[in-house]
């Protein structure tokens, strides 16, 4: 297989805001790249319909749909269940679309005799008041109990499995993520990524049961209206997901033809806390919720012991990395050099492991922006490339897009350091 890299067609990747009526408007995923980039990028480089297209940080699947659309076999892995369990949903096939109706039936009348014992641990309680939890708790059982038998009346992810959630079942969990996203309405911040928690019982939020049960038929309702699917017309290539961890990518050395993903970015964005209110939805437990956080690349979280830096991160990381560690403000040597070591250790490892599954004459593209440290510039797509390059890999195409909201226009302290909050959103594209 020989790439036509001279062809391929790469668009802006930002998501706008049109008034499109399919199932881009069930969730808006902030870490992601528009469903157009995707598919003018997969559909214009020359793939064969054997190829297999691969995404380790899928998020809600845009690059799984967009390859499946097209006709190539894809697959896609995110340690997150959230996005698995939306990029589940995305995939659902519009033949199921006259089912959905009955089987809200079915989920509203058990949800209406189902009583769920109150459970002090639900980590629905974060917000919900005692009543209010086993409430939701009671709709997201309804919804097992028809759905996903072999786990009735237990936490969905307890074990971690994905394959027990089918489409339609991933469907109806989207919906109750949306009906919980818009009952704590009041504890989003500023950071759109950022979920607040009450300060005491009384702040938490008080629902009855039969407004549950509005918001979630209003919320099936809202979804049904949009249910066409992204891509007019769909080849339905097979794509598989899973939970999975960047570091060790679940293929076959030498399996995958290109790669097409979006790596978090180096803006502290902490994608557990962003996801919080799902997980909870999914009952994960405070524990396990500070391991996730933990374990994903990008976290607020640091090690005691960071890892030591590498020559093979490439001279402009190392240099960024001595910035940070001599810069004069709080902390900068000690927690920010950690949090800064620990992300560029991850991501260098998540390389060599694309590195090992790509096949020779494949390719890679990832979607990076760059970033400040507070006066300093992280570079990251020039990290990135350098880190490639070291990896044997060619740089075929790199264009830049301006991203005028990025996570530095809302931090008001950023105006100490510097006046423009800009940032540059890089498509890259190598050659292995």
């Amino acid at each position: 297989m020989s790439l036509s890299f001279e062809k391929a067609k790469v668009l802006n990747p930002k998501r706008s805001s049109d008034t499109t009526t399919n199932r881009v408007n069930w969730h808006d995923y902030y870490a992601g790249y528009s469903s157009e980039f995707a598919y003018a990028i997969l559909s214009s480089i020359g793939l064969n319909k054997e190829s297999l297209v691969m995404d380790p940080w899928n998020g809600a699947g845009t690059t799984t749909l967009a390859a499946s659309a097209i006709g190539y076999k894809s697959v896609g892995f995110d340690l997150n269940p959230v996005p698995v369990i939306i990029a589940k949903a995305f995939k659902i096939s519009y033949g199921e679309k006259p089912s959905i109706v009955p089987l809200l039936s079915k989920i509203i009348n058990k949800f209406k005799v189902i009583n769920i014992k109150y459970d002090s641990n639900d980590p629905l309680r974060l917000w919900f008041k005692e009543d209010s939890s086993c409430y939701i708790r009671a709709l997201e059982r309804s919804i097992q109990y028809f759905l996903i038998q072999e786990q009735k009346g237990k936490y969905v992810f307890i074990k971690s499995n994905v394959n027990l959630v089918s489409e339609i079942a991933a469907f109806f969990y989207l919906a109750v993520f949306r009906v919980v996203r818009s009952l704590i309405g009041q504890f989003q911040s500023s950071n759109p990524t950022w979920v607040k928690q009450p300060k005491d019982e009384h702040s938490k939020v008080s629902i009855d049961k039969n407004s549950i049960r509005l918001a979630f038929v209003s919320e099936v309702n809202a979804m049904l209206e949009n249910f066409d699917p992204v891509f007019d017309n769909s080849a339905n290539a097979e794509s598989k997901l899973f939970i999975g961890n960047s570091l060790n990518i679940q293929c076959e050395k030498n399996s995958v033809d290109f790669v097409l993903s979006s790596p978090p970015y180096c803006t502290r964005i902490d994608y557990g806390v962003y996801t919080m209110p799902e997980l909870c939805v999914l009952g994960l437990f405070k524990s396990e919720l500070d391991n996730l956080r933990r374990s994903l690349i990008g976290s607020t979280t640091v090690p005691k012991n960071a890892p030591a830096s590498s020559v093979e991160w490439g001279e402009v990381c190392n240099s960024f990395l001595d910035e940070v560690k001599n810069h004069p403000s709080i902390s900068s040597d000690t927690y920010y050099l950690k949090n800064h070591l620990q992300y560029f250790d991850l991501m260098f490892s998540s390389l060599l492991e694309i590195n090992r599954v790509l096949k020779k004459g494949g390719a890679c593209t990832l979607v990076v922006q760059d970033s400040y440290y507070k006066d300093v510039h992280n570079d990251l797509p020039e990290i990135i490339s350098q880190m490639g390059n070291n990896l044997g890999w060619s740089l075929a195409i790199k264009k830049e897009f301006p991203s005028l909201f990025n996570m530095s226009g809302v931090n008001p302290g950023v105006k100490r350091y510097r006046k423009q909050t800009d940032a540059t959103e890089s498509v890259l594209v190598f050659s292995k």
